[in-house]
């Protein structure tokens, strides 16, 4: 143990599966990439590095076996690409912009740094579409799964410093084809598989009206946002808002957000050039949220001037 400690000491960054080195290097102030596999990361994590957990959400984890009986997929899913932003951000907490093996302040994806740019910043999350497939009206948490990449993609937003709130028409309530229980439960869902991945939401707010209600919440009325405002402080010259309808594009332009459409979703090629035809297009159109982060982090760069008037290429 002695001679772990001496190594440990002597580390930059450790980057472990073991909670014991997690623990000695905690206490002698190193910065830990924490990667946890079936160990319950809520109890055994160090103290203070909430931040630099990484895990993978799977229904078998935690778990208490010694030998997993199926694929290990608590570990194997994670992918390497979430292991090194991790890394980078506990690397940029000690000197700045500077990154490993001297990437000097810029990511592999030719962008710099993203620490606290989006702080002050409130991103706006359409639900059905946007982060999870839209098999029509989803009863239980059963029918929920997140898009592959969603949980990736939203940990590099909130670690830039952004809130994330998530704003969702919810019509089944009033036809009847589920309950409140039942949307408590489906997003006690989402909350978990975003706690994989170190995401915690900062609000979720729901229209449970029918649309020929005629209610000021329902999309793309302003009244979620407007509640938002409210109840969260949120600065609308500094929020953006992503989804895969044109109702959200033009809810984000009513308020003066910027826009993102994902393809991911219901939206076809007709409805976006009717939104170029109507001047309501959005701001930026993505083929998945990943990529929608990515020109997210990038405009907020450009607006704050750290850098220049480039284009982002997307393949």
């Amino acid at each position: 143990i002695r001679e772990l400690m001496a190594v440990v000491k002597r580390c930059r960054l450790l980057v472990t599966n073991d909670t014991g080195p997690m623990h000695i290097a905690a206490a002698c102030g190193v910065p830990v990439v924490a990667v946890f596999g079936p160990t319950d990361s809520h109890t055994t994590a160090p103290y203070g590095q909430e931040r630099s957990i990484v895990r993978e959400a799977v229904d078998c984890a935690p778990c208490l076996l010694r030998e997993c009986p199926i694929d290990h997929r608590c570990m194997t899913r994670i992918p390497v690409d979430r292991v090194y932003e991790a890394a980078v951000q506990q690397l940029n907490g000690l000197s700045g912009r500077r990154g490993p093996s001297g990437l000097s302040g810029e990511d592999r994806t030719g962008q710099r740094d993203q620490t606290d740019i989006l702080s002050g910043y409130t991103i706006f999350l359409d639900r059905d579409g946007t982060l999870n497939p839209d098999p029509g009206y989803i009863k239980s948490p059963d029918q929920f799964e997140l898009f592959p990449g969603v949980s990736e993609a939203l940990a590099r937003l909130k670690r830039a410093g952004a809130r994330l709130i998530v704003v969702t028409n919810q019509s089944g309530i009033a036809r009847g084809l589920l309950s409140r229980k039942d949307l408590d439960a489906v997003h006690m869902k989402l909350k978990r598989l975003l706690d994989g991945a170190g995401v915690t939401l900062d609000a979720i707010y729901f229209c449970p009206h029918h649309p020929d209600d005629g209610c000021e919440c329902r999309k793309p009325n302003r009244g979620m946002i407007d509640q938002a405002v409210r109840e969260c402080g949120v600065t609308l010259d500094h929020s953006y808002l992503i989804g895969d309808h044109s109702r959200d594009i033009k809810l984000a332009k009513r308020v003066g957000a910027r826009s993102i459409l994902v393809t991911t979703g219901v939206v076809s090629p007709q409805d976006a050039e009717r939104l170029q035809a109507s001047g309501e297009a959005p701001d930026w159109t993505a083929s998945s949220l990943a990529e929608a982060a990515d020109w997210l982090l990038f405009d907020a760069n450009r607006a704050s001037g750290q850098i220049g008037g480039r284009h982002v290429a997307h393949s």
